[in-house]
């Protein structure tokens, strides 16, 4: 005997597919919908055009992100599309930043969630912080490394990552930042990377703001990329 399936639990059921690979459930998209209407209307917020993603753990947007993080709708591949290849050599400082906020795409709060979040260990992302891709290095072959900055309170970081093809992580330090401390003093770490994949890092302390670092304060280190990705 052949009963007709209610139209509730069809639409419900239903999935939106691509090439045979099941995307997500219609229903969802509609209450992405409806919850991206209300936040419109609750709170004025505008769709974003750049590179900050400013979002409220209580807000509409952020179920939206849970939504899309449970779904893992975005690939290793999206992932890394994000990072344009560049070339070397390349330093990187407090105002670099803005050149990669211009010509970069932004990162989805979803892809934030599934790419960058357990790389830092942190569960939750929280509105003070704001995620921007930077650049992939070329010529890796045995891996993929990639800089993103972030931005918190009081604190910019550039972040390197390796991952091997298949996305799993192999390493990853902070290589250059931006730290304001009590006082206005300012501690920052510049790193230039050369075509040898070395990563040479000035850190110093500057005062009232100032750009040039104070000797007594002053050091250098740095770090090598190995051919198979660690950060050495």
């Amino acid at each position: 005997m052949y009963f007709a399936q209610p139209r509730a639990i069809f639409f419900c059921n239903a999935r939106i597919e691509i090439n045979g690979k099941i995307l997500i459930p219609i229903c969802k998209i509609v209450l992405i919908g409806l919850l991206y209407l209300l936040n419109l209307t609750v709170s004025g917020l505008q769709p974003a055009s750049s590179a900050r993603h400013r979002i409220e753990q209580s807000s509409p947007l952020c179920v939206i992100a849970k939504i899309f993080e449970v779904q893992n709708i975005y690939t290793f591949p999206d992932f890394i599309a994000r990072f344009p290849l560049v070339s070397l050599p390349l330093t990187l400082g407090e105002e670099t930043h803005h050149v990669f906020g211009t010509e970069n795409l932004p990162f989805p709060v979803g892809m934030i969630a599934q790419f960058i979040l357990p790389v830092e260990e942190i569960a939750e992302a929280d509105e003070f912080t704001e995620y921007l891709p930077c650049f992939a290095l070329q010529d890796t072959e045995q891996f993929i490394a990639v800089v993103w900055w972030k931005a918190g309170l009081l604190n910019y970081e550039y972040r390197l990552a390796t991952f091997d093809t298949k996305g799993t992580l192999i390493d990853h330090r902070v290589i250059a930042f931006t730290k304001v401390m009590e006082g206005n003093r300012v501690r920052r770490a510049v790193a230039h990377i050369n075509e040898e994949w070395e990563i040479h890092i000035a850190e110093g302390v500057s005062e009232d703001g100032d750009m040039q670092f104070n000797p007594e304060s002053s050091r250098s280190y740095g770090y090598e990329l190995s051919i198979s990705g660690e950060i050495e």
